[in-house]
């Protein structure tokens, strides 16, 4: 809907208001819809307008089509939130209604020339941008056992994603060994055994990755790299994080319809319908280890193996040091076979639609 026809009300003390504290912030602006210049005769144009919209349906190349929200003109670091209120003003007009759902509805409505419609408008918590904005990049990346594949990707997550870290720790123990207790002059407890195990206190943060406003068949689909990466480690650089520091644990996915969902022609009843395609925010925890590995060995036909991070171990006998630890094949010495902790896969793809086979 092109924006002459949606002005600010304005009046000789300012419907719209505003308001701030330290970490946050909240507007509320009074608009006039002018219904004789909207396209149809429901509101879904202008909601799509005012908040934006994601399509549940369309594959578009592979990146999730979408139309941006407004953002509030004072202040350009909010966009549109909620639509609060629509309210006829003026002189009413008694229309016939009908559904184009060929469901039972009132028989009459009545219809103004304008209307008033309130918008708040919060400050935004990440980045937006439009499609034709993200980037068509190309990935490779190993196989299990060793062979190479090529995919294409977009850079989704460089937009309506957020994330955090949480903090923790865990405490490890040794399986066998022990410690003893020493002494300056060798009188006891000299070279006594400490009685209990051997421990180390290790730090184990969760970093939590929001997607928001994304198809929910990016998570139902049976091909959902979103479902099919979790157990595994990056097996790449992913922003800030180097290859093997994120194991994906679990993704918390919050399923919700538009409010006002997109609508189709049924040719077959030759009625419309409403699509129940859902959207969803997918909210990954990703555990995080930075470690790096001592000594890492130098690999020959090991291509598959990512030698940092989870797949690092730390050794008792030298504190704050982590090596790389695999199970081994017949031959030790050949890398190709062997197997660490956890496998590795490209965390970006995750961020591409699952059913677009070819993106472009």
């Amino acid at each position: 809907m092109p924006a002459p026809f949606i002005v600010e009300r304005v009046d000789s003390k300012s419907p719209s208001r505003a308001g701030f504290r330290h970490n946050a912030g909240r507007a509320s602006m009074a608009l006039k819809v002018t219904r004789t210049d909207m396209n149809t005769s429901h509101w879904g144009d202008v909601v799509e307008y005012v908040l934006g919209s994601t399509d549940v349906v369309a594959t578009n190349g592979g990146k999730v089509k979408r139309v941006l929200p407004i953002s509030a003109p004072d202040y350009p670091h909010m966009i549109a939130d909620q639509i609060e209120e629509i309210q006829g003003i003026g002189v009413a007009t008694k229309a016939t209604a009908t559904s184009p759902l060929g469901v039972p509805c009132l028989p009459a409505t009545a219809l103004y020339q304008k209307y008033e419609m309130t918008v708040s408008f919060v400050p935004m918590t990440f980045s937006i941008f439009k499609d034709d904005e993200l980037k068509l990049k190309d990935g490779s990346a190993f196989n299990d056992d060793g062979s190479t594949y090529s995919f294409k990707y977009y850079d989704e997550y460089n937009r309506y994603c957020e994330w955090w870290v949480e903090d923790g720790f865990e405490v490890i123990q040794a399986q066998f060994g022990s410690r003893y207790f020493v002494t300056g002059s060798e009188a006891a407890p000299h070279l006594i055994p400490f009685p209990g195990s051997i421990t180390d206190r290790v730090p184990r943060p969760v970093v939590h990755f929001c997607w928001k406003r994304i198809p929910y068949r990016y998570v139902a689909s049976r091909n959902s790299w979103i479902r099919k990466y979790k157990g595994f480690i990056n097996q790449d650089d992913f922003l800030s994080w180097k290859a093997g520091e994120l194991l994906y644990l679990d993704a918390k996915v919050t399923r919700y319809l538009p409010g006002i969902p997109t609508m189709y022609l049924d040719e077959g009843t030759n009625t419309f319908r409403t699509h129940l395609g859902a959207l969803c925010d997918v909210e990954f925890l990703w555990e995080l280890r930075e470690w790096e590995t001592t000594d890492p060995p130098a690999l020959t036909n090991g291509s598959q193996i990512t030698v940092r991070g989870h797949n690092a171990e730390r050794w008792f006998r030298a504190p704050g040091q982590a090596y790389l630890a695999v199970s081994v094949g017949a031959d030790p010495d050949d890398d190709s076979l062997w197997k660490t902790k956890y496998a590795s896969r490209p965390f970006s793809r995750m961020f591409t639609d699952p059913d677009v086979t070819n993106p472009t």
